[in-house]
């Protein structure tokens, strides 16, 4: 996620820096329009690293609750059967 942020930030800096003038003083005025369409890529691909880490993130937290699901309903069966008298019986009789 802070390389998103990071790329953002990056790109609003060249952004601001075409905006403001400063450009002037390292480029001629044929690139400004190239400067600021690179920092509108770089803050494009800021923002689709973001959101692919949010979307990752969000599918992690569902796996880890499923995973926590299936292993309480996976408890709840062992003291079922532990529990069974019926079970218990048959396990004797083993």
């Amino acid at each position: 996620m802070s390389r998103g942020l990071l790329l953002i930030l990056w790109g609003w800096m060249v952004i601001w820096s075409v905006l403001s003038g400063r450009l002037d003083l390292l480029l001629r005025g044929v690139f400004h329009s190239l400067v600021g369409a690179s920092g509108a890529v770089l803050i494009a691909a800021g923002l689709l690293l973001v959101i692919g880490h949010r979307r990752r993130r969000e599918a992690t937290r569902s796996d880890n609750n499923l995973d926590r699901v299936s292993a309480l309903s996976n408890e709840w069966t062992y003291r079922s059967q532990r529990l069974n008298p019926r079970r218990i019986r048959s396990w004797r009789a083993v």
